[in-house]
């Protein structure tokens, strides 16, 4: 394991102390759950993709057309 030394401004390191003393925990293990919950564990060249972020997001409206996406009729004015 890494140690890792930085400067933190009194009032920082106060509101530190206080939300880890309300969990009872150790200033250190506070910060890192606190990191861990907060560092994406994939690098940013890995982010998922729209499609993959909105996947929940799918079928979720209701147009009453059955066949809306099949349909070459309900295309016909599209991009006219």
């Amino acid at each position: 394991m890494t140690t890792l030394s930085l400067s933190l401004p009194d009032k920082l390191v106060a509101r530190l102390d206080d939300a880890a003393k309300a969990r009872k925990k150790t200033r250190q293990a506070f910060v890192r759950e606190v990191l861990v919950k907060s560092v994406p564990s994939t690098p940013a060249s890995k982010k998922p993709s729209l499609l993959e972020r909105t996947r929940n997001l799918c079928g979720i409206g209701q147009s009453g057309m059955r066949d809306l996406s099949s349909n070459p009729a309900h295309l016909s004015d599209f991009g006219a």
